[in-house]
């Protein structure tokens, strides 16, 4: 992934911190089955990468009290 586009997820990734913050376990849980329903209609790949990014680094920091950096999400 060119340089350029990989920022400009990762700013849209760092956008949705407060939107997955907010959400219960429950719901953060159900967004998985979510994605996988968007993969499965062949919606818009970026923004599927920018919501599983999302969660994953949720998830990540609820379960192991740890937060991906920027740097981690680019490579």
């Amino acid at each position: 992934m060119r340089n350029s586009k990989a920022k400009k997820l990762l700013k849209k990734i760092n956008e949705q911190k407060t939107y997955y913050r907010a959400m219960s376990d429950e719901k953060l849980q159900a967004q998985t089955e979510i994605l996988r329903k968007k993969i499965a209609n062949n919606e818009d790949e970026e923004a599927i990468i920018v919501e599983a990014f999302g969660v994953v680094r949720e998830a990540s920091y609820r379960v192991l009290k740890m937060f991906h950096t920027d740097e981690q999400v680019l490579e």
